[in-house]
């Protein structure tokens, strides 16, 4: 598996993208370093569409949303 990570200026990771032959996974971050949202992704789509189930989260990390895809 390959994995790419994005920053904020700050310095503070925004984003891991998770590549693998089974399945594709991104976790985003607020900027706090809380979990902003979690869940697979379609990597053959132009636009990453998130595909299964997201769980989406407020910035104190709780769970605000959870959506199938």
């Amino acid at each position: 598996a390959e994995a790419c990570s994005w920053y904020f200026p700050s310095g503070n990771l925004m984003r891991i993208k998770e590549y693998s032959s089974k399945l594709n996974y991104q976790i985003n971050f607020h900027e706090n370093g809380e979990k902003k949202s979690e869940g697979a992704f379609e990597e053959k789509d132009l636009f990453h569409r998130n595909i299964g189930k997201w769980t989406f989260y407020n910035v104190e990390g709780k769970i605000v949303l959870e959506k199938d895809y």
